[in-house]
């Protein structure tokens, strides 16, 4: 963007945006970028408008997947977002998207949050292939839902 070639510019946007966590997120980013008072939740409730009515035109069938942050690393049922993930979930759901939520599928594995991720955002080998073996039973599952065809 044009703006971040001024330093000001930049100051002005980086203390917006800590105002926003501050204010809308009390002190917390995930809260501020899933607040429906600030700018983020609306641009995200209209991006799940947008593809399901591009998929819906082409007949294609959409499945969200919901990850946990791994920012603090505690026991999965101390985890501090679960109203955002019931928030995200609850608005794929009313856009009739399939959801698989990888909370509750990490949290059955046995494993603890420092044994599935490989940073404060991403899982590591392990958490992949839990998430990649839940994402292919819940295709099965929805087989003929998704594909328009019975499953192999």
């Amino acid at each position: 963007m044009w703006w971040e070639k001024w330093n000001l510019l930049r100051l002005l946007a980086y203390g917006r945006r800590w105002w926003g966590i501050e204010t809308l997120g009390h002190g917390e980013q995930y809260r501020y970028l899933a607040s429906p008072k600030g700018p983020h939740w609306p641009t995200l409730l209209k991006a799940f408008d947008k593809a399901r009515d591009l998929c819906a035109a082409r007949h294609i069938q959409v499945i969200i997947a919901v990850w946990p942050t791994y920012s603090q690393r505690v026991p999965w049922d101390q985890y501090r977002f679960f109203d955002l993930r019931n928030q995200v979930v609850a608005a794929a759901h009313e856009r009739g998207f399939t959801t698989v939520d990888m909370l509750p599928v990490f949290t059955a594995s046995g494993y603890t949050m420092d044994q599935i991720a490989a940073d404060a955002e991403h899982p590591n080998q392990l958490g992949l292939e839990l998430a990649a073996r839940e994402l292919a039973r819940v295709i099965l599952e929805h087989h003929q839902e998704l594909l328009n065809k019975p499953p192999p």
